[in-house]
């Protein structure tokens, strides 16, 4: 939204002065402003990964290309890359696909802007008219590829996404009120742009805090009214008048505007390599507090020693010293090119060994209990290893057919463990598994038969629990005599509120269902109950999590 206003009025007032479009010069202008900084970040951190992490230097190869070429949106999507899902460390560049948008835009806005203005002959109304009508498609594009379940195509896709840009080059074009000689702008009563600045805020604080990540509403319709909610505060802010403009320019909040690029490339990187508890034994408290402290220094670092310099022309100074060194006669002309070309050619060095070495690194090997290697049905009613512990009511028919459990990554993690400790038993767990998910699972396992007096459901990792989803599966398993639902431990918002929905869930159909409360017996497991991830299971965890179930499957 802000970068479309931002173009777009900088774009205009080029074609109103000029009427054309410098598209060679706005070029250069984002190149120097984008690319020295992305590219000294995806070196360091690249080559922190060599040095420390060469484990998953394979896993981030793709990323960094994507990176470097401005199609990271795309290349997630292709690899089918969820951005809601993700439990082990997460790529250091994964967060750039909104730059990989914004360049894309950049590509390809002036000459489409310039057509608008020629075709519509100059007419504002017109031009305005033909970026909605481009909204509205971005608009629709979200509301018809919007499937449910992980919303990360919707999410990271550039034409789902373009319409927050459209509206904010819309806004551009028709209201630019800071442009104009005071006596010539449009006047506003102070109260109504303050009024206004204090709703869009207020709405967006309360998008931040209630939208939810998988929910429908967040995607329809509440991403457009976020965008739209953003460009009636870019409208006040922008009038000289109002009050949030003076805010805005106070010296702090002018001091984090200018390093705001450098805060946005390098905190991903740094609160990816700094998890508490994972990477470092720490609070998450302190965890905080140095992540802050370390991003807000490598920023004012990027900032001052790269951006502004290369932003006033430092590389090309550095060329035409090399070039006049290479023309003055005598040994000090020379040494000085021979200075210059050597550090050149050990940084070109250094970049092709980092560059060869993130190309010939081997992909992660899966570990034996790693969720990615296990989706789908995990086990079958192979009979080996009987453990009896369903006691039949006396003179009634034993149905021999196996417990079954329903689950997600977090159940595939503990397949061995599940097979050894019940022996008989079927696993219906798959990566990334949404709740609905499971329950289509469950209904086609019941129409083949397969459901017997145990069910063992654990969803609710991936996104959030309904209670008419606990209500729907008693409903599918009317004659089942257990069902235990696992709650979630899991590092994300819907946490609490799914184990609310199931504790709540099984209030309302005690009798046949128990809840396992996994948030709370974990801490009753072995030590290094999960792997690295904090989420799933090792070895140990596993042994104790199928112990737990084991235990409340009894009738």
């Amino acid at each position: 939204m802000l970068s479309g206003y931002l173009i777009t009025s900088l774009l205009w007032s080029e074609l109103r002065n000029t009427n054309r479009v410098a598209i060679g010069t706005f070029l250069k202008r984002r190149a120097r402003r984008l690319f020295p900084a992305l590219f000294v970040m995806l070196a360091l951190v690249s080559t922190a990964f060599v040095l420390w992490y060469p484990g998953e230097v394979g896993r981030i190869r793709g990323d960094v290309a994507a990176a470097a070429t401005y199609t990271s949106n795309w290349y997630l999507v292709g690899t089918d890359h969820s951005y809601f899902t993700t439990f082990a460390r997460p790529s250091p560049f994964a967060h750039l696909w909104s730059l990989a948008i914004e360049e894309q835009f950049y590509l390809l806005w002036p000459p489409a802007l310039f057509l608008m203005w020629t075709v519509a002959r100059r007419r504002a109304k017109r031009v305005v008219a033909a970026i909605a009508a481009g909204a509205a498609g971005s608009v629709a594009a979200l509301f018809l590829l919007y499937a449910g379940g992980d919303p990360s195509r919707v999410y990271y896709g550039t034409d789902t996404r373009a319409a927050g840009l459209l509206i904010g080059a819309a806004l551009a074009v028709i209201w630019r009120p800071f442009a104009k000689p005071e006596q010539d702008r449009p006047r506003v009563p102070r109260w109504a742009l303050d009024g206004a600045t204090v709703a869009a805020l207020a709405f967006l604080v309360f998008a931040f805090m209630r939208f939810d990540d998988l929910s429908s509403f967040t995607y329809r319709p509440g991403l457009l009214l976020v965008a739209l909610a953003t460009a009636i505060l870019i409208g006040a802010a922008v009038h000289p008048d109002a009050r949030i403009a003076k805010m805005l320019g106070t010296a702090p909040l002018r001091w984090l505007g200018k390093r705001s690029y450098s805060v946005y490339i390098w905190y991903f990187p740094v609160f990816v390599l700094t998890r508490p508890g994972v990477d470092y034994d720490i609070t998450i408290g302190t965890a905080f507090a140095m992540r802050i402290a370390a991003t807000l220094t490598l920023a004012e670092l990027s900032y001052r020693f790269i951006e502004e310099p290369v932003r006033h022309g430092a590389l090309g100074r550095l060329f035409d010293r090399i070039r006049q060194s290479l023309r003055t006669p005598g040994g000090v002309g020379q040494r000085t090119a021979l200075r210059l070309a050597g550090t050149a050619g050990i940084v070109s060095l250094l970049l092709v060994s980092l560059t060869a070495t993130i190309l010939e690194a081997p992909a992660p090997i899966a570990e034996a209990a790693d969720p990615s290697s296990l989706v789908g049905v995990l086990d079958q009613d192979d009979g080996t290893n009987p453990m009896v512990f369903v006691l039949p009511t006396p003179n009634a028919p034993v149905d021999v057919r196996p417990p079954v459990a329903i689950g997600d990554s977090v159940m595939t993690s503990a397949r061995p463990a599940l097979r050894d400790r019940f022996g008989r038993i079927l696993i219906d767990a798959a990566v990334a598994r949404q709740v609905k998910d499971g329950i289509a699972a469950l209904e086609r396992l019941k129409s083949e038969g397969r459901i017997g007096r145990v069910v063992i459901i654990h969803l609710g990792n991936n996104g959030r629990w309904l209670a008419a989803q606990v209500d729907r599966i008693m409903r599918i398993l009317s004659g089942v005599e257990r069902v235990v639902f696992v709650n979630v431990r899991v590092p994300r918002r819907w946490e609490a509120s799914n184990n609310q929905t199931l504790a709540a869930g099984v209030q309302r159909h005690a009798g046949r269902a128990v809840l396992l409360n996994w948030k709370k017996l974990w801490r009753t497991c072995p030590a290094k109950t999960f792997g690295k991830d904090g989420t799933h299971l090792s070895a140990t965890g596993a042994r104790c999590y199928s112990r737990l179930i084991a235990n409340a499957s009894v009738i």
